[in-house]
């Protein structure tokens, strides 16, 4: 019988409504704590956000949400643009990017997946419902997958 794959479990908790606490559990890692930083003002999140809704059409936004998109792009690629920026500022703490290497190292070397958990504690709902809008832009496979970013 298959033994199921470790998780790793990443919990954010908030500090001051800007920054948060990150941490990380499993059995590879055990118990990692640092902070994080979003890479995003709430602002910019808010324009992201809408940007990820089905049907959205950058002409039709109003002036905020276009001025604080233009920084970010090609609308094409704002899932890899926006998930490459939270990639960065998630593994900035130097405890965070050591755990979740050596939990990748653990899952490359058993030719396994790394299953990963989310958990939002009170204060984090934007943070939450941007990584599953993200995640949900993902799994729906529109992402600019196959295109050759300019």
């Amino acid at each position: 019988m298959k033994q199921p794959e470790p998780t790793l479990t990443l919990g954010f908790s908030t500090r001051d409504g800007q920054t948060y606490r990150l941490d990380l559990r499993g059995s590879a890692v055990g118990e990692a704590r640092g902070q994080f930083t979003p890479p995003y003002d709430p602002a910019t999140w808010q324009a992201v956000m809408l940007a990820l809704e089905p049907g959205f059409v950058v002409e039709e936004a109003d002036q905020a949400t276009r001025a604080a998109l233009q920084p970010l792009g090609d609308l094409a690629w704002l899932p890899e643009t926006v998930g490459a920026a939270l990639a960065r500022a998630l593994l900035a703490d130097e405890a965070i990017r050591l755990g979740f290497g050596s939990a990748l190292s653990m899952a490359e070397k058993r030719r396994q997946p790394l299953p990963v958990e989310m958990r939002f504690g009170p204060g984090c709902d934007v943070l939450e419902a941007a990584a599953k809008r993200y995640l949900a832009e993902l799994q729906a496979g529109e992402t600019a997958e196959g295109k050759t970013q300019p």
